[in-house]
């Protein structure tokens, strides 16, 4: 497991992948963290991605030697549900108007994730 700390819209996020399959993970706390939630907004996100049918799929539970010498346990989400579990979050008026900054956030990054899906034509020969 290789875990390190990535570049994402100009702020640093954990990262892990898996040796054994390649498969890229990225830290559910340090997102939300980023994006402006407080630690008990953290906690429910969390649960909630924890609990969603199609996004705890892509939900582990992770340990890794932490910086201080100990061990850390962090859960994660496969970087290929992210854009997913991002646009769950619903960017409400009183999210704009209580928490702009984590609304204008959220929004950048929901933009951000959604340009980067390849786009799929449902229909043969459509382009």
């Amino acid at each position: 497991m290789i875990v390190k700390d990535v570049s994402f819209c100009g702020t640093e996020l954990l990262a892990v992948q898996q040796k054994e399959n390649g498969k890229i993970y990225v830290g559910i706390n340090s997102i939300l963290r980023e994006l402006g939630f407080n630690e008990e907004q953290i906690r429910y996100r969390r649960d909630k991605w924890n609990a969603d049918k199609v996004l705890s799929k892509g939900v582990q539970k992770f340990s890794y030697p932490s910086k201080d010498g100990g061990t850390q346990e962090t859960y994660c989400i496969e970087i290929k549900r992210l854009p997913l579990a991002l646009a769950k979050i619903e960017i409400t008026p009183k999210m704009e108007k209580e928490i702009p900054g984590l609304s204008e956030k959220l929004e950048k990054y929901q933009d951000v994730l959604f340009l980067q899906l390849d786009y799929v034509p449902l229909v043969s020969g459509v382009k």
